[in-house]
């Protein structure tokens, strides 16, 4: 018996279209501290995400988490804190490798380069990390 890894997928519908303005370097808002949890409605967490170059996420109770999925589908980059120490099994979905290269970014911006990477990212979530990517995904192994 095989054990096939899944993860956590976005909707279609909840990814933008276009690269929206950016205006600040991080999102404000920081997973865990309850103080930064301001957002009363979709629209004002994912315009969040949006306004952002990248937003910090993490493992907490676990690796994988919807939280990933929203800032890539908001045309935005996780920043993804202890990346570098996620099992190789695990979150195999995701592009580990270039989100470690975007993280570097961070320390040494350089928006073009920022923006390459978030084009790839970009393409990569649209084409991969949809629901219906994961079905098909599933359904390739019944």
């Amino acid at each position: 018996m095989s054990v096939y890894p899944i993860g956590f997928s976005i909707n279609k519908s909840k990814i933008v279209n276009s690269i929206p303005n950016k205006t600040r370097l991080l999102s404000p808002l920081i997973p865990g501290n309850l103080s930064t949890y301001i957002y009363n409605n979709e629209e004002d967490y994912y315009n969040n995400y949006k306004e952002s170059y990248f937003g910090m996420t993490f493992r907490k109770g676990g690796w994988d988490c919807m939280r990933h999925y929203e800032i890539l589908a908001n045309n935005c980059i996780p920043y993804f804190i202890n990346l570098d120490e996620c099992p190789e099994y695990t979150l195999t979905n995701l592009p580990k490798e270039l989100l470690l290269k975007a993280r570097e970014l961070a320390n040494n911006f350089d928006e073009q380069k920022y923006f390459s990477i978030l084009n790839e990212l970009f393409d990569y979530t649209k084409n991969n990390l949809t629901t219906k990517k994961l079905a098909q995904h599933v359904l390739n192994y019944v």
